[in-house]
């Protein structure tokens, strides 16, 4: 659900190898140079070969599908989802799957456009029933929607079809915890932990969603927390729940960074602040803090629905 993650739930490009068809060698080239890049994760290099391969015209349909999708992952990765759209729509043009509609529809609910989302993924699962990542990332698209029961009902199926999966389960749990069903959320939390420990995300969801159920964690949340980089944002937060950071110090770390990290940051420590604020039973300050995460946060941030979530028990 969180952007922080879009790459991650991208069906990545296969970076295949490219066909031996009749085509320029310098398009060729270029095309092959663009995978190394990307493979490389460099980004605008992979773009800019990627293009000069298409602008060439002599690649085979079959070629230009490979590189239209890798650019169109490389576009997805740096955030221009609408660039990505139109990369995926000209792979689906010359060669349509359910993997491509699933891309392309991820996509689209990156860049808010959550009906087209939810069409593209669902084509995706009509042309696949078993693709679990297309039932997660329309579930993803429905929780935007205030759709909870249809986000629900996906991840349960993606669940099925993979339940080795850690962010299938936390972005189920994330769901159950804004429905107000605390012990499933933390279940979902504590198996996507089991699966994948170095979440810090799903640490701190699990930490709330014990608090909520008046289950005592400490010994289980500083476990939880040894295991991640504590250099690292959001480990500073884990670090306030546990007593070892206060307030001040979490702000004054959201202020550092480029403008984007700041964005991300400041977004962050108003939900979190808010829910520490809540176990505090300051219930005034809270609503302040999760209003700021609502006003702040980016909509596909769970903490923007966790805190709209959060306004409505308290009434705002």
């Amino acid at each position: 659900m969180s952007a922080r993650r879009a790459a991650g739930l991208l069906l990545a490009a296969l970076l295949a190898p490219l066909a031996a068809a009749p085509a320029r060698a310098d398009a060729l080239d270029d095309a092959r140079a663009g995978i190394a890049a990307q493979r490389q994760n460099r980004l605008d290099d992979a773009i800019r070969l990627y293009t000069k391969a298409l602008a060439e015209g002599s690649l085979p349909t079959q070629d230009q599908a490979v590189v239209y999708l890798d650019r169109a992952t490389a576009y997805h990765r740096l955030g221009e989802y609408d660039k990505a759209i139109a990369d995926y729509t000209a792979v689906i043009a010359r060669k349509p799957s359910a993997e491509a509609f699933n891309d392309r529809g991820n996509s689209y609910r990156l860049a808010q456009r959550y009906a087209e989302a939810i069409a593209d993924l669902s084509e995706a699962i009509r042309r696949d029933p078993a693709l679990a990542i297309a039932y997660d990332n329309r579930a993803n698209a429905y929780v935007h929607q205030q759709h909870y029961a249809q986000a629900l009902a996906d991840y349960d199926r993606a669940i099925a079809l993979d339940g080795t999966v850690a962010d299938f389960h936390s972005d189920r749990g994330y769901v159950r915890y804004d429905a107000g069903r605390f012990a499933d959320a933390a279940e979902d939390l504590r198996q996507s932990l089991a699966l994948d420990p170095l979440q810090p995300y799903a640490v701190l969801w699990l930490h709330l969603a014990r608090a909520r159920l008046g289950v005592p964690d400490a010994t289980e949340l500083a476990g939880n927390a040894a295991r991640l980089d504590p250099r690292l944002w959001p480990a500073p937060l884990v670090m306030l729940f546990l007593g070892r950071a206060l307030p001040s110090a979490i702000e004054a770390e959201a202020a550092r960074g480029d403008p984007a990290t700041r964005r991300q940051r400041r977004c962050e420590s108003a939900f979190y602040l808010g829910e520490w604020t809540l176990e505090q039973r300051d219930a005034g300050l809270a609503r302040d803090l999760l209003e700021r995460a609502r006003q702040t946060c980016p909509a596909e941030f769970v903490e923007y629905v966790g805190a709209v979530s959060e306004l409505m028990r308290l009434g705002k």
